[in-house]
């Protein structure tokens, strides 16, 4: 089998990448194509909104949010095939 695996960017809706990679993951499972599937991700960063800046400054806990960097899109590190496409 060919080991060229590439990463492929993917357009999904806005906020649901979470779930696009939850379905991708259980369709190639249940096909039996995990050797076509190195990677799926999403990129994120850290984020703090500006109340929980404040309560940061002030010493109090506070919640660091993670957001995705590149919104609508998934990457997946995959051999591109006719079977796998």
């Amino acid at each position: 089998m060919n080991t060229d695996y590439k990463w492929y960017m993917i357009s999904t809706v806005s906020g649901k990448e979470d779930n696009v990679i939850e379905a991708l993951k259980n369709k190639i499972s249940s096909q039996g194509m995990s050797d076509f599937f190195k990677d799926i991700r999403i990129f994120k960063m850290p984020h703090l909104s500006s109340k929980e800046l404040e309560k940061k400054t002030r010493g109090e806990e506070f919640t660091v949010k993670y957001i995705n960097i590149y919104k609508g899109y998934i990457f997946i590190n995959m051999i591109m095939t006719d079977e796998s496409w």
